[in-house]
């Protein structure tokens, strides 16, 4: 079987081992520690850990559009 190759000549070890996959795998982890890191920062509030969803944690009437009547 031939070696690989590129434009500029034979592969060097460092680029026959980062192959796509490995790219891929980094960029999955690297997004997913970055999440988990984000996620722990906007949940502290105040020096506590909330770790608890909301969504209707605000004034439902204050915050909904009113219909306007003709």
């Amino acid at each position: 079987m031939a070696e690989m190759e590129s434009a500029h000549g034979n592969l060097s070890t460092v680029d026959k081992t980062w192959t796509a996959p490995r790219f891929i795998a980094l960029l999955a982890g690297t997004l997913t520690a970055a999440l988990i890191v984000i996620y722990l920062i906007a949940s502290v509030r105040g020096g506590q850990v909330d770790f608890g969803w909301q969504p209707f944690a605000h004034d439902l009437v204050k915050h909904t559009v009113e219909t306007g009547s003709i």
